[in-house]
């Protein structure tokens, strides 16, 4: 039987930051992690001699949290490659031009998508600061439909959210509103913030530099089945039939892999 403090489930951003801070406070920590690497939705590869990323890869100045880590372990941003020429395929044909005109093209689209986006979340921090009840379950498919786009619009329209959407019918439309709303309802900012700035060095660079600074034991190749609540501690079995005791659980892992 083993006892910890903590223990912490999933090894992305956000457990290899819980279990560095708590270590740092003197807890004893463990840290679980279901795939044999740290870094979860974020994944730097090499492919053909290239650092590669294969999740999420960008970042910006107005995420406090992640910005902090930056600036502390002194780890730039690369800037955006420079680009004089915009491709996009709509109504069955390729077009070109300028980014200018390419942004120009879809904005009157992208103005009709976000158009309630402050209004329905005027204050981001607070998500139920308007009653906002009507649009649960409103996905973004419904929305775009409701919009009335000609076909040349729509496929431009679907060409911009293919970055940061993966399904229209079962992503529902207020995350995209709110996401939108939290840089002023201005669909630029946001994409901005999701889509140009990359780490240098890579996600791996940082998560190894927040890593590198936490006692806490890692265990790789370790799903868990089952976690119970026993109200002064929890018992984790992991799939191979382990059992921790902790005086508290951490579940970093991301929504879509837990089962309840």
């Amino acid at each position: 039987m083993e006892k910890f403090d903590v223990a912490v489930i999933g090894a992305g951003m956000a457990g290899i930051t819980a279990a560095r801070d708590l270590s740092k406070k003197g807890f004893s920590v463990v840290l679980l992690e279901a795939r044999d690497r740290i870094g979860g939705r974020t994944y730097l590869q090499k492919v053909l001699g290239d650092d590669i990323e294969l999740g999420g890869a960008y970042v910006h100045w107005t995420q406090p949290h992640v910005w902090h880590e930056l600036q502390k372990h002194d780890i730039g941003l690369l800037p955006p490659l420079p680009s004089s020429k915009a491709y996009w395929l709509a109504d069955g044909k390729m077009h070109s031009g300028t980014e200018e005109e390419y942004y120009e093209v879809l904005s009157s689209a992208m103005a009709q998508l976000f158009a309630d986006a402050r209004a329905r979340f005027p204050l981001p921090w607070m998500i139920n600061a308007v009653d906002n009840s009507d649009m649960e379950r409103e996905t973004i498919e419904s929305r775009i439909n409701s919009l009335g786009l000609d076909s040349y619009h729509r496929d431009v329209l679907d060409g911009a959210l293919a970055g940061v959407v993966h399904n229209y019918k079962y992503h529902g439309i207020a995350q995209l509103l709110h996401n939108v709303a939290t840089y002023f309802g201005d669909y630029k900012a946001f994409f901005e913030t999701a889509s140009f700035w990359a780490i240098e060095g890579g996600t791996k660079r940082l998560l190894d530099a927040i890593f590198s600074e936490s006692t806490a034991e890692l265990r790789l190749s370790t799903p868990v089945s089952s976690i119970q609540d026993h109200g002064s501690k929890v018992s984790i079995i992991t799939r191979d039939g382990k059992k921790i005791f902790a005086r508290g659980d951490c579940c970093g892992a991301c929504q879509h892999a837990r089962r309840y």
